[in-house]
């Protein structure tokens, strides 16, 4: 997607479907704040709000303020993971 001079990538899709699925097999789920899933990837509040404007991040908002599902975090986690070398 082209926006002004920059270029930006498509949503995951893979990363938005693993958390549709998750959210659909279980429901009840932690919900975790921009600080928190910060903390849990060892990175800055502004890397995550960078993977949320670029549509990497599943996510959702209650009154204007960023949340994220526990489970659709670490579908996201499982659906980025490299295969180790052998």
């Amino acid at each position: 997607m082209q926006i002004g001079n920059e270029t930006k990538s498509a949503p995951d899709e893979s990363a938005k479907r693993a958390c549709v699925e998750c959210a659909e097999r279980s429901p009840e789920s932690t919900i975790l704040t921009v600080k928190e899933v910060a903390v849990l990837f060892k990175v800055t509040e502004r890397t995550i709000r960078s993977m949320i404007a670029d549509g990497r991040l599943p996510h959702f908002r209650v009154a204007g303020c960023v949340r994220f599902r526990s489970q659709c975090i670490e579908a996201y986690i499982n659906s980025t993971m490299v295969p180790g070398r052998r």
